[in-house]
């Protein structure tokens, strides 16, 4: 239980420093170094410390056996916390799928169970009859327990960011080992007569 501060240049009792209100003498720790042993002898059988090592240890115990007093809120927070990074896992997949296939992702609805609702949502829809995670996700949201399900336009565009970014990183790194590569540049109106320009790089 005893450690050292080397900023302050004095010794203090560990568990007495956790454990004990701060207004407590023993938390200033001591410089006494000639009457160490004195001192060290005193706090070590004094009733304040020796609760406090009791209070450190069986703190240990109970972390080390989980049953400290919060740990059904940390098992709650853990498996919310799972829950939500496998329901990303699968909304990622499903983009990088219709990406793939040059399917369309949004309709004219943005709601769940909706006529029109566009392909990306259909797809939730049909995961949830099958898929746990999906459809207990789906369960919250209709019961509006959550109010952010990361099935909007705004997710939905930001997933497909992060892929393309991850897809040209890949492509860059590609090109920058080739030896040979040749450049292409296209351009050509769109629909609202605004020029597009094309970049195609070519390599070996």
């Amino acid at each position: 239980w005893l450690v050292y501060s080397i900023s302050k240049n004095a010794a203090f009792c560990f568990c007495c420093k956790i454990f004990l209100p701060e207004d407590l003498q023993s938390l200033g720790g001591t410089q006494d170094w000639k009457n160490l042993s004195i001192v060290l002898n005193k706090h070590e059988n004094s009733p304040a410390h020796l609760e406090s090592f009791q209070k450190w240890k069986e703190l240990e115990t109970r972390l080390n056996t989980n049953t400290t007093i919060d740990d059904k809120n940390q098992r709650i927070i853990k498996a919310e916390t799972q829950h939500w990074q496998n329901v990303l896992e699968r909304l990622i997949a499903l983009i990088r799928v219709l990406g793939t296939q040059n399917i369309a992702l949004r309709g004219t609805s943005d709601k769940l169970f909706e006529p029109n609702n566009g392909n990306f949502l259909k797809f939730v829809e049909l995961m949830g009859m099958f898929d746990s995670v999906i459809k207990e996700h789906i369960r919250r949201i209709t019961s509006h327990e959550i109010h952010n399900h990361y099935l909007g336009k705004n997710i939905q565009n930001e997933i497909i960011q992060l892929l393309a970014t991850h897809i040209k990183e890949t492509v860059l790194s590609a090109l920058k080992k080739a030896k040979y590569y040749s450049v292409s540049l296209d351009c050509t109106p769109d629909i609202s007569n605004i020029e597009q320009m094309t970049l195609i790089v070519r390599f070996v």
